[in-house]
């Protein structure tokens, strides 16, 4: 059982050995890691060189985005299984070794299997292993839940049929699980080893810096005008998007744009007022109202 670890980057060369570090630790060796450099302009180059295993692969090609630089991983793996791991992220030591013994497990190979994933957040863990309801969709599932791509694994053939959008660049993972999901099973594994996603400030989802939200919105409106979109109830939607509305307005709030935060904040608690978080939605509203930031934004 060959895995291929599909390792996209872009600028990291202080994060990404920590990642490849995580892959030479693994206690099962039956693997090939492909890096593919998505036009670095630092020392990435020059870093990877400090690593003379064979099985790690290095491709470079000019800037295309993180979905296109997944494609050319898949286009390029050699391995029956494929699996995923950021630049700025780590495999626990028998990430690869829990996935093979699960794996030979199962009676039905052609699925797209997840895992565990941790979110280092706080000096603390988020636990992320979302489970499907008895009544609900795989649709709605895979909506509400956002399975990272770091905690699944699939076999090639999987991966190879359906790609990665070149045109989404924040959601794209749950586009394309979507899109997975009318061919094949989504199956979870038994917990026992997991990826690790590490915060920065440079992470890409990073609503202080950058405006993630406003992009994830252009991929959730994709999929609600899709075909899928019918699959998926109107209030699973409304609450979804709200909770996307929400995240626009935190980027607002950060950078002190108050009248802007103001807008995306009203838009979700319109959209859904039953939401769990809706008295602190309410809060922030009031506070905007009266021309301030809420102090866990400033």
């Amino acid at each position: 059982m060959l895995f291929s670890i599909i390792l996209p980057t872009y600028n990291r060369a202080k994060l990404l050995p920590i990642a490849i570090e995580s892959v030479l630790k693994q206690t099962y060796e039956n693997w090939e890691l492909i890096i593919i450099d998505d036009g670095s302009t630092d020392n990435t180059k020059e870093i990877l060189g400090q690593f003379g295993d064979p099985r790690i692969k290095y491709i470079y090609q000019h800037n295309q985005e993180r979905s296109a630089a997944r494609n050319r991983g898949i286009q390029e793996a050699e391995g029956e299984w494929i699996c995923f791991l950021d630049s700025d992220d780590t495999f626990a030591n028998d990430r690869l070794a829990n996935w093979s013994s699960q794996l030979k497990q199962q009676d039905e190979k052609l699925a797209l299997f997840y895992s565990e994933l941790r979110l280092e957040k706080n000096f603390g863990f988020d636990y992320h292993f979302p489970q499907k309801d008895n009544d609900e969709n795989v649709f709605e599932f895979l909506i509400r839940s956002h399975l990272f791509c770091q905690q699944v694994v699939g076999k090639k053939v999987v991966f190879s049929n359906n790609l990665f959008d070149p045109e989404i660049s924040i959601g794209e993972d749950t586009e394309l699980w979507i899109r997975i999901a009318e061919k094949y099973p989504i199956k979870a594994l038994a917990t026992g080893s997991y990826s690790l996603v590490h915060e920065h400030d440079d992470r890409s989802v990073n609503l202080k810096n950058k405006n993630s939200a406003l992009l994830e919105l252009k991929t959730l409106q994709k999929i609600f005008h899709s075909h899928i979109g019918s699959k998926i109830r109107k209030s699973i939607r409304s609450k979804v998007l709200a909770n996307c509305y929400f995240n626009i307005s935190k980027h607002y709030m950060y950078n002190a744009k108050k009248a802007t935060a103001f807008k995306w904040v009203s838009k979700s608690l319109t959209l859904d007022w039953k939401s769990p978080q809706w008295k602190h939605r309410l809060y922030c509203l009031t506070m905007l109202l009266r021309g301030k930031i809420p102090s866990e934004y400033q």
